[in-house]
């Protein structure tokens, strides 16, 4: 069966955890901004287009001063024209003073020309052909009806301007849901501009019924420019600010507008049969009609004007209001992005901190480190609960390589007794005793071993090839340090006789009794060895005191020796005896090989001069001398 496959980690795409924990907190932060960036672009659009209606409002409202000046102009000019194109005393028939309403007509003229209409005339195109109409004024060239024809062309004129502006201002108005403040401010504006105008055509259509013979045409046309005229102020009256109501009063209760609405229902009254004709007019009686109507109409403008105001501040109050908005709304934006970053940052850093550490712990352990400081068990529950295990499993690893070093360096160990935590631990901790019991064991056995190899099996004794080697590393300590090692070589006699006799089990008992006595008389740092068959070798450091010492250290041995008897299994004690070669290192003492033979070459001596003595090699007593 095959291995399983696994996807190659290579081709996997790994990004780091704070990319990861930040992508998802931008990804909601990005639609919440989303959200708000619309809600801020609507407020802009808002804001422009309330802030547009503003500027159409005051360009209606310039517009408006400006038709007041004209009209100023026009009913002072009628006047003039009416007195030139009159024959006899003209300021005594028109009952007025004609240097007044000249100079009247000088400062209604510096009003239409000043600086703040000069725009305005511009767009108009105004200023030649008014300047050129003055003129004719100026000479007494031009009558009543020239002047009516004049100004008629230039009320059409600015009416088509208030047309465009307001077709602005609808259009400005229609691209959002307006407030209602705004909607009924502009609705007064819409019906006061309806009766402004069909205000010059009722004053035209009145003069014309009470001057001339009355046409069904125009009286009709009298009773629907005052229909609409009458339709407009009522819907002003209706949405009118206090502002607006105001100057609806100041207008109706004016004793010209009282006089011209009651001229225009005289007039209509006669257009219907109703009254008879006035016939010929009296020129005061005309005159004062129009001074009348002039005033009404300037007083109408008024009205105009002061909604094209309220208009104006409630389109500035809107746009205040949306700018307003669309400030909180991108500082409440950048707070959210703010306090998000912010917190993602926090919540980053409390999840990517101790990820950090758990990493940098796992690569320790990777490479073999188990001995961790204990990873603080902040942040998430998750994450710190994480911490609390990791520490658990560091700490198992640490304790058992604390067990798996002690083991190595000692089974025996009283660390290896401790418990392993957990249930690894457990599982590890059965593992190494059983491990232990196993060591002790080929422990043993290899001491077994090492005994059987370098030991006598019948005394215990050092072979001859441990006690060679032993004899060899201290041989080149006394060469190193200038001093001697002195060599007994010992052999039990009449080993074979004992043999023969009682039988070999006898003959190891005495073997072993021999051995025992050794090692019994001999000192702690002597090399006692048993050689084979009924030889033995004790070695060591050769004793202070010269010859008279090491001889004496020699029959210590050979009285320890006799001293030992063996019991047969009949019950006969046999008495040991044995014969000592003895040998001390010299400088030219190359080997261990000829310290050991010189000493078994004193041992044949005492062996040749009758057994069971101590024999020395030759010369060593007079070298031991000179030594001492």
């Amino acid at each position: 069966m095959g291995a399983p496959h696994l996807p190659d980690p290579r081709r996997a795409r790994r990004y780091p955890l704070h990319v990861l924990l930040l992508v998802g907190m931008l990804v909601p932060l990005l639609g919440a901004t989303l959200v708000a960036g619309s809600v801020v672009r609507d407020r802009y659009v808002v804001r422009s287009a309330s802030l547009a209606l503003e500027s159409r409002a005051a360009d209606l409202a310039l517009q408006t001063q400006f038709v007041s000046a004209l009209a100023a102009e026009e009913t002072h000019s009628n006047l003039l024209a009416l007195a030139a194109g009159y024959d006899g005393d003209a300021q005594d028939t028109f009952d007025f003073d004609f240097d007044v309403t000249r100079a009247r007509l000088a400062g209604a003229r510096a009003v239409v020309d000043s600086t703040r209409f000069a725009d305005l005339r511009t767009t108009l195109a105004l200023d030649e052909p008014l300047q050129r109409f003055r003129a004719r004024i100026d000479l007494g060239s031009a009558d009543y009806e020239a002047v009516s024809t004049f100004f008629d062309i230039t009320d059409v004129t600015i009416e088509l301007a208030w047309e465009a502006a307001m077709e602005e201002v609808n259009r400005y108005a229609d691209q959002e849901a307006l407030p209602a403040g705004l909607r009924m401010r502009l609705r007064s504006l819409r019906g006061v501009m309806t009766a402004l105008s069909v205000s010059d055509d009722r004053i035209d259509h009145t003069i014309a019924l009470l001057t001339s013979t009355p046409t069904a045409t125009r009286t009709r046309l009298l009773i629907d420019s005052s229909a609409r005229f009458a339709a407009g102020l009522d819907a002003t009256r209706e949405t009118a600010s206090p502002r607006l109501a105001g100057t609806l009063d100041r207008l109706e209760s004016s004793p010209a507008a009282q006089r011209t609405e009651e001229a225009i229902d005289v007039a209509t009254q006669i257009g219907l049969g109703v009254a008879p004709p006035l016939g010929d007019v009296e020129p005061a009686v005309l005159a004062a009609s129009l001074t009348d109507g002039a005033r009404w109409a300037i007083l109408l403008t008024d009205v105009v004007r002061a909604a094209a105001v309220d208009l104006e501040e409630a389109a500035s109050e809107h746009a205040a209001w949306a700018q307003r908005t669309m400030a909180i709304q991108l500082l409440g934006m950048s707070a959210l992005v703010v306090v998000s970053i912010g917190v993602g940052t926090a919540m980053t850093r409390a999840i990517t901190g101790p990820v950090h550490r758990l990493e940098g712990a796992v690569r320790q352990v990777e490479a073999g480190e188990f001995q961790l400081e204990p990873l603080p068990d902040r942040g998430p529950r998750e994450l710190a609960a994480m911490a609390r295990a990791f520490n658990d499993m560091s700490g198992t690893l640490a304790a058992v390589e604390d067990h798996a070093v002690a083991l190595a360096a000692d089974p025996g160990s009283p660390v290896l007794d401790e418990a392993l935590p957990g249930r690894t631990g457990e599982a590890m901790q059965a593992a190494i005793d059983r491990l232990r019991a196993s060591i002790a064991e080929a422990e043993a056995r290899r001491a077994e071993l090492v005994e059987l190899a370098s030991h006598d099996a019948l005394t215990g004794l050092l072979n001859r090839g441990a006690a060679m080697e032993a004899l060899a590393r201290d041989l080149a300590r006394a060469k190193r340090d200038g001093s001697s090692l002195l060599a007994l070589f010992i052999d039990l006699d009449g080993l074979k006789a004992i043999n023969d006799t009682y039988g070999h089990a006898t003959g190891d008992e005495a073997i072993r009794g021999v051995a025992d006595a050794l090692v019994a008389a001999t000192r702690d740092g002597d090399v006692v060895a048993r050689l084979g068959g009924d030889e033995f070798l004790v070695v060591g450091p050769l004793p202070k005191g010269g010859h008279a010492d090491a001889d004496g250290f020699a029959h210590r041995l050979h009285d320890a020796v006799r001293a030992r008897t063996v019991r047969t299994s009949d019950g006969t004690e046999v008495s040991l005896r044995c014969s000592i070669g003895a040998a001390v290192s010299g400088p030219d003492t190359a080997t261990v090989d000829d310290l050991v033979r010189t000493a078994d070459l004193a041992l044949y001596e005492a062996k040749d001069a009758g057994r069971d003595r101590v024999a020395w090699a030759p010369g060593t007593g007079r070298r031991l001398d000179r030594m001492t």
